[in-house]
Parts: structure tokens; sequence; C-alpha cells
């Protein structure tokens, strides 16, 4: 008689009495017993309490946690709040804290706006083991709106998760287009470097091919302003204009801009927009989605 590591019971003999044939190997097999009556007594561990058992995390049982493996002393490998053993349930990845590679880790891209995992096993308030990293993982500051953390583009909008939700945090904030709603990527503008003595970076997607667009910038409030043409701009006066830049033929474009003065306070909050103007259509306009953009160290 057998019992596999996997909790199996197996015998020897004749195979048309449900028996397996073949020999035994150390590697597959717990203990091995022969006679009329024998028992076991078999303890499988699961030492941080994450629902896999040691072997199942440290598979070829070295005491390292080599690649592709989970760690048997963290409930949480990865970092991203989902459990290791509870990844299986998301169909996400235990070691990647990002699975879609959409720039949303996986816990917030589920509504995990809190940590479970804290490695406390005995509820004495210090942790026993390896939980979740408060440093690493981001909480979801809107649970109730999800995305899914297999898919890059949960609305199939054309623009990734990670760069609708421009802060990452998991909620629709006022500047940020929705991730679940395909409709407000239609020429959506974001913008990059916005600390002190950065270049400031403007990126448009999915807009008119070949058109051309006007970024401007306000440092005194996102009210509603006139602007002619019939444009009505989420930017107070005054209103800064920079320089045009033509999206390709797939309506993107990149543009690089003046530098924020090294001198510039942290935390002052700068407004974007831009007007998209399109040639090929007699030169009719419209406008790109605001943005607020607080100048930071991470810009």
């Amino acid at each position: 008689m057998g019992l596999r590591t996997n909790g199996t019971l197996v015998s020897w003999g004749s195979d048309s009495k449900g028996q397996v044939t073949g020999t035994p190997t150390d590697n597959d097999y717990l203990a091995i017993a022969c006679g009329e009556a024998f028992s076991i007594s078999l303890q499988r561990t699961d030492s941080d309490a994450d629902g896999l058992y040691d072997e199942q995390e440290d598979l070829d049982r070295d005491g390292f946690v080599d690649q592709g493996e989970t760690d048997p002393l963290d409930q949480d490998t990865d970092n991203d709040a989902i459990g290791d053993a509870q990844e299986a349930t998301y169909g996400t990845s235990p070691i990647l804290t990002d699975t879609d590679g959409d720039g949303l880790q996986d816990g917030l891209e589920v509504g995990f706006d809190n940590i479970v995992w804290n490695g406390d096993l005995d509820g004495d308030g210090t942790p026993d083991v390896d939980g979740t990293d408060p440093n690493v993982f981001t909480p979801d500051q809107d649970p109730s709106s999800t995305t899914d953390p297999l898919n890059q583009d949960t609305d199939g909008g054309g623009i990734i998760d990670g760069l609708e939700d421009t802060n990452r945090d998991g909620a629709v904030d006022t500047f940020d287009t929705n991730p679940n709603l395909a409709i407000d990527d239609d020429l959506a503008m974001y913008v990059e470097g916005v600390s002190p003595g950065a270049f400031v970076k403007f990126t448009v997607r999915q807009g008119q091919p070949n058109a051309l667009v006007l970024p401007c910038y306000s440092i005194t409030g996102a009210g509603l302003t006139d602007v002619g043409n019939g444009l009505i701009m989420s930017l107070r006066m005054p209103i800064e204009q920079l320089a045009t830049f033509q999206l390709d033929a797939n309506g993107f474009g990149e543009f690089v801009s003046r530098r924020i003065p090294s001198s510039a306070p942290l935390g002052l909050p700068i407004w974007f927009q831009g007007i998209e103007i399109r040639v090929q259509s007699g030169g009719s306009f419209r406008l790109t989605n605001g943005l607020e953009k607080p100048i930071s160290v991470e810009g």
C-alpha cells in the first residue's frame, strides 16, 4: 500500500481490482506499507495559513523561493492583497502584482480596499509570517468600481485601464476617464512629468487621424470658460496655450513641452485640456478631457 503526497491512497496488484502497477518512488509517496493492516498518521503543513500546503508553494522543497514559486512563509507573495491560494478564485497570478500588465494591481482591480492577509496567525497583533506589504499595495479608493485584472482594457475602448485611472487609485476621479466606459476613451489626453524641473509630456489617444492638438493649461482653476468657436473649456482664465502637435494616422500623438520651474511648489494644482483641430473637416474643433495634476515629485 502507498500514500501519495497528494493524499491519494493506492495499492499494487491486479489492475482488475482497481489497483495500480509500477514501482513507487520516494518523491511520489509519503509512506509505503505491506501486510493486511497498517495505519498512517499524516499531517500536511500550511505554515502561513494561506490555504496552500507548503509543498504546493515550495515545489521542489529546497527551502528557497525559486522562480515560479510562492513563499510558504508569506500569505501574499506578490503583495497585491489577494492571498496566494485566493488568487485562483480570480484567475490571477500569485507571483505577479499586476497580472494583466495594465498598471493597476490585481487587488485594486477586484476592489480590495484594505489588507486582510496581515501575517498575524494567532491574533495577538504581531505578524507571525509575512503578509501583504502596505508599502507595495495600493488600496482601492472606490471598491464599487472594479475592473478586470485579466484584461488590460476592461471597457474595450482602446485605452488600457492604468492609463484611464491616471493616479491608479481605483476611483474614477474628476479628471480620469472611466475604465468601464468605452465612450470616454475617444480623444483622451494624458499628462506626465508635472514635477519641479521636469518637462511636461502630453499624450493623446483615439483622436481624429492627422488632426492638430493645441494643449492648454491654467493654474487658477477648472471652471467653465468660453474660448470661442463654440467651445467651453474646463479651465479658468488666464488660459495658457502651448505649441500644437499633430496626431498620426491612428489618432495618436505625443508632445514634450516646456519645463516646470525648479522652484515650483509641490502640491500646486495645474489644470490641463486640449483642443483638437480637424483640418480635414474644415477646421472643426473638439475638446479633450480635462485633467488636474498637482506638482509632485512623481509627476
